[in-house]
């Protein structure tokens, strides 16, 4: 399961969603072993630039799926009208759920889902737990970034309200003056194990390591003037992720290689 959530504000085109990922090797194709650490511990990218003008969200309980449609979008160079076919092909042929939010510039929202397209103002796929408690914070207040982005990264990061959700939040929205996607950077924490607060014990504002407590930042990251991608450094162990479909350096009968997957580019940032 998953959440992500876009919507227009402010002439522009907002994308939030979460990275967490349950493998389930029966349905949802397998990981090569060497990632599956990496893929249970920092999950996968599901807000994705495809390129400038183009963003895509995803949330899908196989997926094998939705990676056959990355490698269909990202080997070729194709129209909107083409990757719109291509995802609505894949949301329909999947037995199991999978949707997709597709951002043109900031013109456009499309949703799809079993294999029909709408264009939205804003729209989510994955949770409708999450959805619902969403609107329910929100209180029928305008929907924008200031109310909005905060509501979703708390709801994320908590796992209390549908805990299949969860990891880092990632966000992107698109700028206007520059005409393309980008991602936003931003300063997190994020706990790792569970705790009991006793009644009437005191809630620490931020956990330490013992606690399964970190901090993070997510920036913009850019490989040799390809498309933007996204990089998140935890200031804990100094370590650092970019994003990245790697279908060169995976097996090619790799079920994730065309996924945005974590890849460590510690010391060479």
């Amino acid at each position: 399961m998953s959440f992500v959530y876009a919507f227009k504000s402010e002439n522009s085109i907002y994308m939030i969603g979460d990275t967490k990922v349950t493998i389930d090797d029966t349905k949802g194709g397998k990981p090569f072993e060497g990632m599956r650490r990496l893929i249970e511990e920092y999950g996968i990218l599901k807000t994705i630039i495809l390129h400038d003008e183009i963003a895509l969200g995803f949330a899908s309980d196989n997926l094998k799926h939705v990676n056959c449609a990355l490698k269909s979008i990202l080997n070729n160079t194709l129209p909107l009208e083409d990757i719109i076919n291509i995802l609505v092909k894949s949301s329909r042929e999947n037995d199991d759920a999978s949707e997709y939010i597709l951002a043109y510039k900031n013109q456009n929202i499309y949703l799809i889902k079993n294999g029909i397209v709408e264009e939205r103002e804003n729209c989510y796929v994955g949770s409708h737990d999450i959805f619902e408690e969403l609107q329910k914070r929100r209180n029928n207040r305008p929907i924008s970034p200031n109310i909005v982005l905060p509501i979703i990264r708390s709801l994320i990061k908590d796992e209390i309200i549908d805990n299949r959700v969860g990891g880092f939040c990632t966000e992107l929205e698109y700028n206007v003056i520059k005409q393309k996607y980008q991602y936003t950077e931003t300063f997190d924490s994020l706990v790792t194990k569970e705790r009991y607060i006793p009644s009437g014990a005191t809630l620490p504002i931020v956990d330490n390591a013992e606690d399964g407590g970190f901090t993070y930042i997510t920036s913009p990251f850019e490989i040799e003037g390809t498309n933007q991608f996204l990089a998140i450094q935890i200031l804990q162990n100094k370590k650092t992720y970019t994003y990245i479909p790697q279908p060169d350096t995976l097996p090619c009968n790799c079920d994730f290689n065309y996924l945005f997957l974590p890849f460590d580019i510690s010391g060479r940032v």
